[in-house]
C-alpha cells in the first residue's frame, strides 16, 4: 500500500491478491506467498508489513472447531438498558473481564451487542447470561443463540466487494 497525492491509502493488484491470500491460508510462508504472486521473498514480505502497518491486515490467528474440541459456542445476543448513553463503552470494559467471550459486535441498532462466546456447555453458557444480566445497570437483556454449525466455503473471499473498496482507495470517495 501507498500513499496517494491525497493522502489516502492505495492499494494496487498486487496487494489485493496478496490479501486474498492470506484470507485463505494464513499460515502460509512468505515464500510460498511470493511464489505464487511472482514476486521477490523480499518483496512480499515487505508487501505484508506495510499491509500490517496501514492496518489492513488487524492479526493473524488459527479458526478452532469448536465443537470438535467439545465446547459450546453461541452468540449472545445483549440489549443495553440504556440504549443511548454510555453503557455500551462501560459494557464493554465488563465484557472484557470474561473469559468466554471471544468477539464483541457492536450492531446498528442502538443498544444492540452480539457476543462470540465459547463455554464449556450449554449451562455455562447460560450462566455467564445470568452473570451478564446481573448487570442492570448495563444490561435489559440477553439471548443465548446456538451455534450448531460454522461452515465457511472453500477459499471464500469477499473479492468483488474488495476490489470495489480498492477502486475507492484508491481514487476517493465518489
Amino acid at each position: 500500500p501507498m500513499k496517494g497525492v491525497t493522502g489516502m491509502v492505495s492499494l494496487d493488484e498486487r496487494d489485493l491478491q496478496l490479501l486474498s491470500a492470506l484470507y485463505r491460508d494464513g499460515r502460509a510462508s512468505n515464500k510460498a506467498l511470493a511464489r505464487q504472486l511472482g514476486l521477490s521473498q523480499s518483496a512480499c514480505l515487505a508487501r505484508t508489513r506495510a499491509l500490517i502497518k496501514a492496518g489492513f491486515i488487524a492479526r493473524f490467528r488459527a479458526d478452532l472447531a469448536f465443537a470438535r474440541l467439545g465446547a459450546f459456542e453461541a452468540w449472545l445476543d445483549v440489549r443495553l438498558s440504556d440504549a443511548c448513553g454510555g453503557a455500551a463503552g462501560a459494557f464493554e470494559a465488563f465484557a472484557r473481564t470474561q473469559p468466554e467471550i471471544g468477539a464483541f459486535y457492536v450492531l446498528a441498532a442502538a443498544g444492540q451487542v452480539r457476543l462470540q462466546v465459547v463455554t464449556e456447555d450449554y449451562d455455562a453458557c447460560e450462566a455467564l447470561a445470568r452473570r451478564l444480566t446481573a448487570r442492570t445497570d448495563l444490561v435489559a437483556e440477553a439471548r443465548i443463540v446456538p451455534i450448531f454449525k460454522a461452515s465457511v466455503a472453500a477459499d471464500a473471499f469477499p473479492n468483488a466487494v474488495l476490489n470495489s473498496l480498492a477502486q475507492r482507495l484508491r481514487f476517493g470517495p465518489d
